[in-house]
Order: structure tokens, then C-alpha cells, then sequence
């Protein structure tokens, strides 16, 4: 049993990975014009970090999974490194296990929860639509990395 935003489900936790690595944004494709044409590309470095968050799930996937296709809730918890423009004490809370939340830039859902999601479709489900629950975080901590646990069980139909 597992409480959400107030409520309770029974769900089953499926899969419990911590990525190593300060979460990087995911952002839209980027477009250039090439004479007539219009290009469409991203970046090598989102491509990249797509490979690595792709290669370093399988790595921890039991052998005998299966892609995931009914209903799906998903913790997200993005964390960066502080600041070094950051108080003193506010790092040491920090070093401390106190929760500091970011508040700026990358944003949560669009680019962080996003290229996330896209990385693990094909891998850990069939299809990021089936991700009907989520709530995730953006905090700074003195390890930096991406934690995420998947859940079934939500009743669909």
C-alpha cells in the first residue's frame, strides 16, 4: 500500500535505480535552416546523456524483465550539486542531509522529468503515456545523481 498526494493504492515497486551524475535538461529538438531545407537535431551532449541514463538502466535491469505497459507511477528526485555561491551554512546543512530545494533552472517537468522518460521508453516500459502517477523533486545534495522508482498496479480500467 502506497500513499499518493493523499490517497492510497496497492502498487508494487519495480524498479529502484540511483543514476550517478549531475541531472542534465533535455530539451526540444533544435532546428537549423540548411539552404531550402529545414534541419531538425539535438545536441550531442543530449544524445549523449540520453546513451548513458539508456546504458546505465539496463545495466541494472533484472534479467528477465519486461517492458512495462499498464499503469505506471514514477518518484523522480534530481539531485544537483551546491552552489558555490551558496552560504556557507546553507552548505553545511546540506552536508548535513537537510533538504534544500532548487528553484531554478533546469525546470522539473519539462526538460528534466521529459528526457528522463524518453531515455527509459523501449527499456523499462513500452511507452511513456503509460506513466499515469508522478511526482518528482529538484534538490541539492552533496552527491549528485537522479533517483527514480517505478511502480504497477495502478488500477486503469
Amino acid at each position: 500500500l502506497v500513499e499518493y498526494w493523499g490517497g492510497a493504492c496497492i502498487m508494487e515497486l519495480v524498479l529502484d535505480v540511483e543514476i550517478p551524475g549531475t541531472p542534465m535538461a533535455v530539451q526540444s529538438v533544435r532546428s537549423v535552416q540548411a539552404g531550402k531545407f529545414i534541419r531538425h537535431y539535438q545536441p550531442a551532449k543530449v544524445t549523449n546523456w540520453k546513451g548513458y541514463i539508456r546504458a546505465f538502466i539496463v545495466s541494472k535491469l533484472p534479467e528477465n524483465w519486461t517492458l512495462l505497459d499498464g499503469g505506471i507511477a514514477v518518484e523522480y528526485e534530481f539531485v544537483f550539486p551546491p552552489l558555490k555561491s551558496m552560504k556557507k551554512k546553507t552548505k553545511q546543512d546540506i552536508e548535513a542531509g537537510e533538504i534544500i530545494y532548487k528553484i531554478t533552472k533546469p525546470d522539473l517537468e519539462d526538460n528534466l522529468k521529459k528526457g528522463l522518460n524518453d531515455a527509459m521508453t523501449g527499456i523499462v516500459w513500452t511507452d511513456d503515456s503509460r506513466i499515469a502517477l508522478g511526482k518528482g523533486r529538484k534538490i541539492y545534495g552533496t552527491v549528485p545523481k537522479i533517483g527514480i522508482k517505478v511502480f504497477t498496479g495502478l488500477r486503469t480500467e
